[in-house]
């Protein structure tokens, strides 16, 4: 038995001696859902990975996206808009976010993209920002806009 737990231990060391990096990244999902009036609803998920450890310079990156889910009053969805920012962190005294882009995906053939736009803030040392709006538009002239926005301080908090 003793010989069985050597070999298991040896096994799932040279597992992970040949695992990717992206293994070993973490990665936390924090999701929100907002009502509308009209029945629809928006549901909104915090994605977070860690691109970069804190190197030699007391520097780390950080990657985050959040998501929103935008759904009809009988529950189909409708297009979803994803925001990206990337962090950089430097020691726990300043933070800057060093991209922002977007992504968008229609899921009813009823809805078309009109456009969008995308920030980014680093007017605080303590914190920073990405965000981006989207304006969806259907054929009966109902909208949506949906605004994600990922935060990023200087500890490297993602919110």
């Amino acid at each position: 038995m003793k010989r069985f737990h050597v070999l298991l231990l040896a096994f799932v060391l040279l597992i992970f001696s040949f695992s990717p990096q992206s293994i070993f990244a973490s990665s936390n999902a924090k999701t929100e859902i907002t009502y509308n009036p009209d029945g629809s609803y928006v549901i909104t998920t915090l994605n977070i990975s860690y691109t970069a450890a804190y190197s030699t310079s007391k520097t780390a990156s950080k990657t985050a996206s959040k998501t929103a889910v935008a759904y009809s009053p009988n529950g189909s969805k409708i297009c979803t808009f994803t925001v990206t920012g990337t962090f950089e962190i430097n020691s726990g005294s300043s933070v800057s976010c060093t991209s922002v882009s977007y992504s968008k995906n229609i899921y009813d053939s009823t809805w078309n993209f009109i456009s969008a736009s995308t920030s980014r803030n680093n007017s605080s040392s303590s914190k920073a920002s990405a965000s981006a709006k989207g304006y969806f538009k259907n054929a009966t002239g109902g909208s949506q806009t949906l605004t994600p926005t990922v935060y990023c301080d200087k500890n490297g908090n993602i919110s």
